[in-house]
């Protein structure tokens, strides 16, 4: 991508299994529809090794990332990219991201915005 004079690079990711169709994951699961989810900030550190110019653009969500390490995380990426690395604010809507957190469903869309701002 350096090579042919690419910007950056925008690694998008959701947390949890698809399953607003029908209200279950099957489909996803039997689709492989985002399945596994990597997590995509893993990536980043070895293609910023090999790359001089190229920016990271990386999804993180709100509800599943603790402030304080994820802002660490962030940080380190971005010192270790030379300030190459973005992160896509959001705030999730999939209850399996939820429940893979332990809680029982998604949070109201209204709370998850509130939680962003703060």
């Amino acid at each position: 991508m350096e090579r042919g004079l690419f910007d950056g690079i925008f690694l998008a990711d959701v947390t949890g299994v698809y399953d607003v169709y029908g209200g279950t994951a099957d489909t996803a699961l039997k689709a492989a529809t985002q399945v596994p989810a990597n997590d995509p900030f893993t990536l980043v550190p070895v293609m910023a090794s090999v790359t001089e110019n190229l920016c990271f653009g990386v999804t993180g969500s709100i509800p599943y990332e603790p402030p304080v390490s994820f802002a660490r995380k962030i940080s380190s990426l971005d010192h270790l990219t030379s300030g190459r690395m973005g992160w896509n604010i959001v705030t999730g809507y999939l209850d399996s991201a939820a429940k893979g957190a332990g809680a029982k469903q998604q949070t109201a869309h209204d709370t998850r915005y509130d939680i962003a701002a703060e």
